[in-house]
């Protein structure tokens, strides 16, 4: 899903909390349905072995990457996308946390990511992509792919090849 629907749809939800809960709150959802992507640039950084940490070229080259994937992605079979923060395993670690030192704003951004989980997951359904939301699904439905012959990033592997220039080199 776009970062500007995120954005969007996060900041409708945030003003929601504050109005309803409290303004920390309502502060916290809106970061939590936003800042969960920080993991795109994550798997940008790594896929792409960036060297170029200028946070214009990242956020430029994390965006070029993931419009490229959901044109390439669609109903394939040899493409498995997982974001780390994108998990169940990550949005329980932050729940536990939020109740064990009872902070609502902690809980406010754990709502605001799991608000996020959801959209995501119905924009991929809708889409047709696969993706998983948890580590440990990731593991066992790569291993079932690479078993059947497939490569779980085949299709990250032709978006890379498609936004990549080549090098100018002197001959």
């Amino acid at each position: 899903m776009k970062p500007q629907i995120h954005t969007t749809v996060g900041f409708g939800g945030g003003l929601l909390l504050y109005r309803f809960w409290g303004k920390v709150e309502g502060i916290f959802f809106f970061l939590g349905s936003v800042l969960l992507d920080v993991d795109h640039f994550i798997d940008f950084i790594w896929r792409t072995k960036c060297k170029n940490l200028n946070i214009k070229h990242i956020i430029k080259g994390t965006y070029t990457f993931d419009m490229a994937h959901l044109e390439i992605a669609p109903g394939r079979k040899d493409s498995l996308c997982m974001f780390l923060f994108h998990t169940v395993e990550f949005l329980s670690l932050i729940c536990l946390v939020a109740v064990l030192i009872k902070s609502s704003a902690l809980m406010g951004f754990f709502l605001g990511a799991a608000f996020h989980l959801v959209l995501d997951f119905v924009d991929a359904k809708r889409k047709k992509i696969q993706k998983t939301y948890s580590w440990i699904e990731f593991i066992i439905r790569r291993q079932l792919m690479k078993k059947k012959g497939l490569d779980p990033d085949g299709a990250q592997k032709e978006v890379l090849n498609s936004i990549q220039r080549p090098s100018k080199r002197p001959e």
